[in-house]
């Protein structure tokens, strides 16, 4: 995310353990967008920890759709070329 930041909204219904538990998970959060922007982070780790947070994002923003989305985005192409176990997306190794 660039620019401006936005604000979201959570209905606790005032329940203390609630916000406890929302605001340790938006500390990962966090964190995973700290890593995914830090030049001391390997490439491959940055691009993991990009993956996370566009992930949170997405739940955020659209949770509704969370599920749908994430089913897509394991099978999209960029998905599969960046995270197939041993380095070859699945379309490649359908291929050979």
């Amino acid at each position: 995310m660039t620019g401006f930041g936005g604000m979201v909204c959570f209905d606790l219904d005032g329940e203390f353990n609630r916000a406890a538990r929302l605001y340790d998970k938006l500390k990962v959060i966090k964190r995973a967008a700290s890593l995914g922007a830090s030049p001391r982070v390997s490439p491959e780790k940055r691009r993991e920890k990009q993956e996370i947070a566009a992930w949170f994002r997405v739940w955020l923003e659209t949770p509704d759709l969370f599920f749908d989305w994430l089913e897509l985005r394991k099978h999209s192409e960029e998905f599969q070329r960046m995270f197939a176990e041993g380095g070859r997306s699945r379309a490649e190794e359908r291929k050979q």
